[in-house]
């Protein structure tokens, strides 16, 4: 009789962690197809007009612009935008905390405190990546929102701030509008994550 060796700790954390992508995945399609979806009814309404359909709008009695078809359509697909950039936050949050978990059920550790569960996780032969730290700094720079974890984050892993991002002066800088995440992020912090398991 042959006997077969599971890691179940590594088995359920990779488990969880493919759950938890496939429901990003699902997810951000829906939006992505919403935002196409929506993309098209303003490049249709555009050509409506341009081939001398009705404008749809309205004007005060001044002539002046209160709202058109076109900036409803604009401001649908900056709202689904934005709905798919705050899954994608909401996602990494999720994956770090999955990691989180599974290594407080390996070690014993106490949540919260990650550099308690780093150690715990090295005593145990648990091989984390180099990087574990950046997704640290990543979610909980958008859970907290503070120039504390902001600046780290600009240190460990600048790209995940647009191209133009300067922090404010202290205090005042909104870390988490200033993130954008793009799906390769979210794969990039998957990775990272899975090498970083029981």
């Amino acid at each position: 009789m042959a006997i077969i060796n599971i890691n179940f700790p590594r088995f359920r954390f990779l488990d969880g962690l493919s759950i938890l992508l496939n429901g990003f995945e699902s997810a951000a399609k829906a939006l992505r197809e919403d935002v196409e979806s929506v993309k098209t009814e303003a490049t249709n309404y555009q050509e409506f007009i341009e081939h001398g359909g009705e404008w749809i709008g309205e004007q005060d009695e001044e002539g002046n612009l209160l709202w058109d078809q076109a900036t409803v359509l604009d401001m649908h697909i900056e709202a689904r935008e934005e709905a798919l950039m705050d899954l994608r936050k909401a996602f990494v949050m999720a994956l770090y905390h999955h990691w989180e978990r599974a290594i407080q059920t390996a070690t014993g550790g106490k949540p919260g405190n990650h550099k308690g569960l780093v150690k715990l996780a090295n005593e145990k032969g648990i091989s984390l990546h180099p990087r574990l730290a950046s997704i640290l700094a990543l979610a909980n720079t958008l859970k907290h929102n503070s120039d504390k974890y902001g600046t780290a984050l600009c240190q460990s892993w600048s790209d995940v701030f647009g191209a133009h991002f300067r922090p404010r002066p202290e205090g005042k800088t909104d870390w988490y509008a200033a993130i954008r995440l793009t799906d390769a992020h979210i794969l990039e912090v998957s990775d990272i994550v899975a090498a970083s398991g029981p």
